[in-house]
């Protein structure tokens, strides 16, 4: 039986889980060890997988060998004829030890089957960056979404900031791999399930509800103001979510981040009654933020390459300027 893998490489906040979801009522298709909908108390059946994607992908990604074998081993003794592996850690940067986008790509490359297919799901950077700011409200941090945007844009080099601009993504792509082995598919397209049926060979379906929503523009603010108060301010230098890792590490997953989220958007739905009404909070981008993502957006348009959607790229132009201040 011949077996298709596939790479799905983020964003986060990209309609990830929502992908997984749709794809695992496929019966053709083989997550490669991780399950989107828990199981068992675990997300993940394959620890040796679940090491190297949360951990060894972000941090230490060198053991060229040990890795390629955990690959080739469980795609050769998996039953499904589509073999789908899902990592947000390659694009996405929160601290400095955490390795670039290009080191991992390279990584990836030796150790990945040659006919693996990568898949990018793009979607607004403006909603990008709201979405990512309130994942980082739920772990603690406690200053404004200016301030965030100005954090990650002055540390750009160490950042997601520069994978949120798709040129960015394509150019470390490219250097490394074949143009043909990536895909691109746009989040906000009407033809979003049409073209991940597509890309997938299969008639996905995404879940009515949107899964993992981020919270609400005011809840986000009422949260903001409780961790000002507990001085929780811990995101840049604890960022591994190991609820996601099955090693019995009770202690670690007791005080994850994970769990601190899940507290912070239960006490959210309390504090909420308290946030005041009628006040509606729309998060604006610093001008000098939205100016270097639409510079980057433009230079999109100028590329002739098939993988930019341009009516897309133009949409996002256009919310860049109406979002910024």
């Amino acid at each position: 039986m011949k077996k298709q893998v596939y790479l799905h490489v983020g964003l986060p906040k990209c309609a990830s889980t929502s992908i997984q979801y749709a794809l695992y009522s496929c019966g053709n298709m083989d997550f490669g060890g991780l399950l989107p909908v828990r199981e068992a108390g675990t997300f993940w059946r394959d620890s040796a997988l679940a090491e190297l994607f949360d951990c060894e992908l972000r941090f230490n990604a060198s053991d060229i060998e040990r890795h390629k074998d955990i690959i080739l081993d469980y795609v050769s003794k998996s039953c499904g004829r589509k073999i789908v592996f899902s990592s947000e850690n390659i694009s996405l940067r929160f601290l400095s030890w955490d390795l670039p986008t290009w080191h991992k790509l390279r990584f990836i490359k030796d150790i990945m089957p040659d006919h693996t297919h990568y898949l990018f799901v793009y979607r607004s950077p403006y909603r990008v960056l709201v979405s990512l700011y309130k994942e980082m409200v739920l772990l603690g941090f406690h200053e404004s979404f200016h301030v965030f945007c100005d954090e990650i844009f002055r540390l750009r080099q160490f950042s997601f900031f520069n994978d949120v601009l798709l040129g960015n993504f394509l150019d470390s792509f490219d250097r490394i791999f074949p143009k043909s082995a990536l895909t691109v598919i746009y989040a906000d397209s009407d033809s979003f399930e049409e073209d991940l049926s597509r890309f997938f060979d299969e008639n996905v379906s995404l879940p009515d509800e949107p899964a993992n929503v981020s919270i609400t523009n005011e809840e986000c603010e009422v949260i903001v103001e409780f961790n000002r108060k507990n001085n929780d301010y811990n995101i840049m230098f604890d960022m591994l979510e190991l609820h996601r890792i099955d090693r019995n590490w009770n202690d670690e997953r007791k005080y994850s981040n994970a769990r601190k989220r899940r507290i912070r958007k239960a006490v959210s739905s309390e504090l909420i009654k308290y946030a005041k009404s009628g006040e509606d909070v729309v998060y604006r981008l610093p001008r000098y933020v939205a100016g270097a993502v639409i510079k980057s957006l433009r230079g999109l348009l100028e590329r002739r390459d098939s993988r930019v959607r341009k009516r897309m790229i133009e949409k996002y132009i256009e919310e860049m300027e109406l979002m910024s201040i």
